[in-house]
């Protein structure tokens, strides 16, 4: 996969300065890098991890540290170091890209094995002693392995099917693996001239122009001092924001494990996983980040990547850049979006005709409502 690391107006290096060639930082805008094989990210195989380990490790490393840490910079370092060592020592490494060997379709089961290996066996007794008894056996074996597998794979994709709300990336990634060959970039367009940038580094060049010309690098220098517009009481107003252990602990009760690390390379079933251990210090992280009104320069860098939406290949406006970023700054995220809603719900602070942005409201309702009342 092509990555776009993007760097924030603070940010120093970002995972293009690891490629060769690369294009310069600039502020508030994207830069694309092409790895060569050999320069390939290693990804962590968290299925093999050893979590119990881990979260014996972490309680090591972090016993007596927290409380001793002040500054949000020595607070996040710590909580990365602990995590990127624990992650080295107890989860294994895998090459992408670089497996020979043909990978094993996600319906096959152990039922599925044991038919194959049946069938097998009834073979190799027919080879040995070609007799009538053998051949028949080996043929029912041939249908009862072949009627498993059907079994099983209609299994597997109705299940697939009912639970992609929950969980669509391994829905999309078994259509993946469906197809002959993988969407790539195709040669793209130059001054009316179709297909005419083929080259991999010339199409990550167009793309990264096209990308950083579309992105708002807002004046953070000169913003506008505003007054204050609550119109409230002080008990409807929400003017400090405290994120406790329980806080985070609800919050990863929701949090999603499928998704991709961001550039600090701290996956996100490593989070779920330590939950427990790491309550703390990200609350504490949180609360500093909240009182300095600052966040950790790793949380102003993503990696961005090309996603197709519809239409010609070769324009570039049908391609849209997708940030992966930091996971506690995702879930920090998600905690101030909760904790503010929630005050705006039991404050009602809301009129009864607000229907974008609200949970099990949209558009659709809007518009039955309105009709009602019309038709009354």
């Amino acid at each position: 996969m092509q990555n776009l690391p993007f760097s924030g107006k603070d940010s120093d290096k970002t995972e293009g300065d690891r490629a060769e060639p690369h294009k310069e930082q600039t502020q508030g805008c994207a830069s694309w890098s092409k790895r060569s094989n050999s320069q390939k990210k290693d990804s962590t195989h968290t299925r093999r991890g050893n979590f119990s380990k881990m979260r014996s490790m972490v309680k090591r490393k972090l016993k007596g540290k927290i409380m001793r840490v002040t500054s949000l910079q020595n607070t996040w370092s710590l909580l990365k170091t602990t995590i990127l060592e624990a992650q080295l020592e107890c989860i294994p490494k895998r090459r992408k890209g670089t497996t020979r060997t043909r990978r094993m379709p996600a319906w096959l089961t152990g039922k599925i094995k044991e038919a194959i290996k049946e069938k097998k066996t009834s073979f190799q007794n027919w080879k040995a002693c070609p007799n009538e008894e053998n051949r028949k056996e080996h043929k029912l074996w041939q249908k009862k392995c072949k009627v498993t597998i059907r079994e099983v794979k209609r299994e597997f994709e109705e299940h697939l099917a009912k639970s992609i709300k929950g969980n669509n990336k391994n829905f999309f990634k078994y259509i993946r693996s469906r197809k002959s060959a993988r969407e790539v970039v195709r040669p793209l367009d130059n001054g009316g001239v179709k297909g005419m940038i083929k080259e991999d580094m010339e199409v990550a060049e167009k793309l990264n122009e096209f990308f950083a010309s579309v992105f708002t690098a807002e004046d953070t220098e000169h913003i506008p001092i505003l007054e204050p517009g609550f119109l409230g009481t002080e008990a409807k107003e929400l003017s400090q924001i405290e994120v406790t252990r329980v806080d985070v602990l609800n919050c990863f009760e929701k949090f999603k494990t499928s998704k991709s690390s961001g550039p600090d390379s701290m996956h996100p079933r490593v989070f779920k996983e330590l939950k427990c251990e790491l309550a703390d210090l990200l609350a504490k992280i949180y609360n500093l980040s909240l009182q300095s009104g600052s966040v950790p320069e790793d949380w102003r860098v993503a990696n961005v990547t090309w996603i197709f939406k519809k239409g010609s290949r070769g324009n570039l406006g049908n391609y849209r850049p997708v940030s992966l970023m930091s996971v506690p700054g995702k879930l920090m995220e998600s905690m101030l979006k909760d904790k503010i809603v929630k005050r705006i719900e039991e404050q009602a602070l809301l009129g009864k005709n607000q229907h974008g942005f609200c949970k099990g409201k949209s558009c659709l309702t809007n518009i039955l409502e309105f009709f009602e009342s019309v038709n009354k």
